[in-house]
């Protein structure tokens, strides 16, 4: 029962303890006095914190003090999910006419402190809430519930709103709900998303800052997960024969619909990024030629010099379609790096994004537009340090190039490194230069890594980065061409090994950006990305695969969870050891969370968030073709 077997026994081993002074304060006709406040404050604090931590069971104590005589009545009630003292206040609020019941499935719950004496109040909620809403108050005035009841009558609020009443006997019972964190009268735009409490069909959780399920990490803690899809990024086709296919993000978005992973976080369509924008890393000339190159052209003399001064080739090839792909992928990096700038979000999502090897003026390794450095040089507007996290199983090099002479990014990579493996770079002697030095950290690996050996590197140095460097965001490339089984890389771990990565960052509540990344064994890719984002959210999918598009290509397991093949691990421990060794003599050489200087902040990205209806506007096919191969798992 719950997550923490120790703490209901720790709670009520105190509550025995504390029995004792109800036994020792007994008044002359055999009652029982109340306990001095401050021991017995302590007590329910003590099981409030032990039920918060068996997560979806709720333990409420109902202390009840009789007026006439002086005597405390202990009740102690088990409540699955959350136990209102009334339901709605008006019948014109009621959803279902047959069983007379107010009932919104999967609403946002506006926790109001004080009585609601006019609808000013909630006005900018009931303006947001684009799913129903529930408005959790001490009391509502009349002419307020008049104007919410008007308003429903008319279909002037989307939402249907619900209004619960918290009896005022019980002083502080709203505060106790929010956890210390009531939404104020003042709204803005992003309370109303930042701080709900998250209610499903069976039960009622706490949200604290987020409005995800809770972590089965260390943390024990919500998120608010915004996640950016572009419905059309599997249409674009870098070839028939070529490995990358951008169709995998499509076969994971839909395994994350088939699992109702969705349902847990917020879904937005990624705006296409603006080309002069492009220019706050990346050369005019290069973006000029790559937003006017085509199939058709691209074989004429007068772009026969281009080609190949910005590397275009057989991995970087010309396909119809390009700019528009690059825009996308850049404009969800960009507009996540925007939402985390805002506070709108405490995770976000672009699997479309993390092409970590295009240069400032050539494309490199599949990637063309480098969108992780355009997000990173977008969350340096509001953030002094960020940190960048790279567990693709090819090194890093575009990000850690960008930023290798200066102490406002860190870059560390985990990758394959060794003979001819793409691209050569990543030795553990390279550290930054400059301002910059000590601040790049490469972690070189062999063929065969796996779960254990990998977890033994990133969990010794991760903490010791966050603790020195102490970053005001982190960015997880979370290439998936780390996998066991991919086409291109030799690694050998399983999804959850690699999930086990952004598990872990997510344990220390800071700010995250996630992104895609390599992955060429693409029924393996939509495997990870779909457990990685349940991760984020905190939910834990089911082994067996739901029936969607794609489910064929997945044979013959139809499971989530495939387990890698016994495979040599050419990392000895020994080898292993003196990486990290080394790693942590580099990181003592940081200088402990080093400030920035004073200077003006530069303005935010204005973003365009698309709605759904701007799908019908976005859906020209840009390859009408099957897949690459059928990627079954006889690989």
């Amino acid at each position: 029962m719950g997550r923490n077997k120790y703490g209901l026994p720790m709670a009520f081993s105190f509550l025995q303890s504390s029995a004792q002074v109800f036994l020792n304060h007994q008044l002359p006709n055999g009652q029982i006095a109340p306990t001095p406040n401050n021991s017995f404050h302590s007590a329910c604090e003590k099981l409030e914190d032990a039920g918060y931590a068996v997560g979806a069971c709720i333990l409420e104590l109902l202390c009840h003090r009789e007026k006439d005589r002086k005597t405390l009545d202990n009740q102690l009630e088990f409540v699955e999910g959350m136990k209102l003292d009334r339901g709605y206040i008006s019948p014109y609020l009621i959803t279902n006419q047959k069983n007379q019941k107010c009932e919104l499935e999967d609403p946002l719950i506006l926790i109001h402190e004080k009585k609601i004496s006019s609808v000013n109040a909630v006005v900018r909620a009931l303006e947001l809430a684009l799913r129903p809403l529930l408005i959790v108050a001490e009391d509502v005035d009349s002419e307020a519930l008049a104007t919410l009841i008007l308003n429903k009558l008319h279909a002037g609020i989307k939402s249907d709103p619900m209004a619960v009443i918290y009896s005022k006997g019980r002083d502080g019972s709203l505060q106790e709900l929010g956890r210390t964190k009531v939404v104020p009268n003042s709204l803005n735009p992003q309370l109303i998303t930042k701080y709900t409490i998250a209610y499903h069909l069976r039960q009622c959780r706490i949200c604290y800052g987020g409005a995800s399920l809770p972590s089965t990490g260390r943390d024990a803690k919500k998120r608010l997960v915004r996640y950016f899809y572009d419905p059309e990024v599997g249409n674009y086709c870098y070839g028939k024969e070529h490995v990358m296919v951008p169709n995998r993000i499509r076969m994971a978005h839909n395994l994350i619909v088939r699992y109702n992973i969705h349902k847990h976080l917020e879904m937005k369509i990624p705006p296409r990024t603006k080309l002069k924008d492009f220019a706050s890393f990346h050369s005019e000339e290069y973006i000029d030629f790559l937003s006017s190159v085509s199939l058709e052209n691209v074989n004429h003399l007068s772009n026969k010099s281009n080609v190949e001064r910005f590397n275009i080739s057989e991995d970087c090839p010309v396909f119809e379609g390009l700019i528009e792909f690059c825009q996308s992928s850049a404009g969800g990096s960009i507009a996540s790096a925007v939402t985390l700038n805002k506070n709108d979000a405490d995770i976000v999502i672009n699997w479309a994004g993390g092409l970590h090897h295009a240069k400032r003026d050539a494309a490199s390794g599949f990637c063309y537009v480098n969108d992780i450095v355009l997000g990173i040089l977008e969350l340096l507007k509001t953030h002094k340090r960020v940190l960048y996290i790279d567990i693709d199983v090819h090194h890093g090099d575009g990000v850690e190039e960008a930023f290798f002479t200066t102490d406002r990014v860190m870059t560390v990579s985990f990758h394959q490194f060794g003979g001819n493996f793409f691209p050569g770079t990543g030795k553990i002697s390279d550290v930054g230069e400059n301002k910059g030095k000590y601040y790049a950290l490469n972690v070189p690996l062999n063929d065969g890594m796996d779960d254990e050996s990998f977890r033994g590197l990133f969990h010794p140095i991760v903490p010791k980065i966050m603790d020195v460097y102490q970053p005001n965001v982190v960015v997880l490339q979370s290439g998936a061409d780390s996998l066991a089984g991919d086409k291109l890389g030799s690694f050998n771990l399983s999804v959850k090994g690699h999930a086990d990565c952004l598990r872990f960052l997510r344990s220390f509540n800071v700010p995250l950006m996630v992104l895609g990344g390599g992955g060429y064994t693409i029924t393996n890719v939509a495997r990870c990305w779909c457990y990685e984002t349940a991760v984020a959210v905190g939910v834990e999918p089911d082994n067996e695969l739901p029936i969607h598009e794609y489910y064929e290509h997945f044979s013959p397991e139809y499971v989530l969870h495939v387990e890698p093949k016994p495979t040599m691990n050419k990392n000895s421990r020994k080898d292993l050891e003196n990486i990290r060794n080394m790693l942590l003599e580099h990181i003592s050489r940081l200088t402990h969370a080093p400030s920035v200087p004073f200077q003006n902040t530069p303005p935010i990205a204005k973003v365009r968030e698309e709605e759904e209806d701007d799908i019908e506007r976005r859906t020209r096919p840009i390859w009408k073709g099957v897949d690459s191969e059928d990627d079954s798992e006889e690989d």
